[in-house]
């Protein structure tokens, strides 16, 4: 099931409900940087006094944060530990600092 409520324009096009009604209470329509954010979380409350406008780029990364401490803290050696760069644990990220202050300070003597 679609977590939004939507309205029927026309024959083919539909659109969020959430972002109808806060176009309306602004009186322009909303661009693509601009999301309709839920302040409870529910997807399907429309209330204007339920929504906001947030920038994209904020909006995801907010929804990132809550994401991540969801998860919990990235255990070396599981499948999300790997990146292109190598392993994000906590202790691989704290040993390539240190290795990094050794290096730095290496350079610095020479």
């Amino acid at each position: 099931m679609y977590r939004y409520k939507t309205i029927r324009v026309d024959e083919h096009t539909t659109r969020d409900e959430h972002r109808l009604v806060m176009e309306k209470a602004i009186g322009r329509r909303l661009t693509f940087n601009e999301v309709v954010h839920h302040k409870n979380g529910d997807g399907r409350d429309n209330a204007l006094s339920n929504l906001e406008i947030v920038p994209r780029p904020i909006h995801s990364r907010d929804h990132m944060i809550r994401v991540v401490r969801k998860m919990g803290p990235i255990k070396h050696g599981s499948y999300r530990a790997y990146s292109h760069r190598g392993c994000r644990c906590d202790l691989c990220k704290r040993t390539q600092r240190d290795r990094m202050r050794i290096y730095r300070a290496k350079l610095k003597a020479a």
